[in-house]
């Protein structure tokens, strides 16, 4: 009789065991899905522009594939983010006087250079003007999972609606604008970040 129970227990101790190992390879073989935090640039949606104005930058050997993830209309300037390869790109085209702005910056390839200062970083900046006294001003903060712009234009300007993975804050204290690309998420942490930066500075 004890023997008879004995063998019972072992035997369902080992079924239960073979039970909890085939669950813990499902576990193991099924990868976990990605968060927002975890997306690159490269797998945002493309977006499609009209005209053509990423190939007029064309002059030597053929780049890598440029592809257009963000766009907005800040008054008379056109405003393009786009992403080649390792590097961030911002196109500003003014409708009457061709192309004031082309910024690029590669993102850090180590965790320790770059600014680290807002969320999904760390980020390489770059910044420029264009030539004449009425054209805006511009930084790109470029990130593998986010680009940031800085756009300050020398006079107030009306903005279009976004298209694409982008979103955009008004200053309070300037007629500054920040252009923030990448998953909605990312966006949304990097808006709250410069906005506490912001009501804090």
């Amino acid at each position: 009789m004890t023997r008879t129970i004995r063998s019972l227990i072992i035997g369902i101790t080992l079924s239960l065991g073979c039970v909890a190992c085939t669950v813990g390879e499902g576990e193991s073989a099924a990868s976990p899905p990605s968060s927002p935090q975890d997306v690159p640039l490269q797998r945002l949606e493309e977006i499609s522009l009209e005209g053509d104005p990423l190939s007029d930058m064309d002059s030597g050997p053929k780049p890598e594939k440029r592809q257009p993830v963000g766009e907005i209309h800040m008054g008379s300037h056109r405003i393009i983010a786009y992403v080649e390869g390792r590097k961030c790109g911002l196109l500003v085209i003014n409708s009457a006087k061709g192309t004031p702005i082309s910024l690029k910056a590669e993102w850090p390839q180590d965790a320790d250079r770059g600014s680290s200062h807002l969320p999904a970083g760390p980020y390489r900046s770059s910044s420029a003007s264009g030539s004449s006294a009425s054209d805006p001003w511009a930084s790109l903060s470029c990130g593998k999972k986010a680009m940031i712009v800085e756009y300050a234009p020398k006079a107030s300007e009306r903005s279009s609606a976004p298209h694409g993975s982008i979103a955009v804050a008004n200053s309070r204290k300037s007629s500054s604008s920040f252009i923030v690309v990448g998953p909605k998420d990312v966006r949304a942490d990097i808006l709250n970040k410069l906005s506490a930066d912001l009501k804090s500075g």
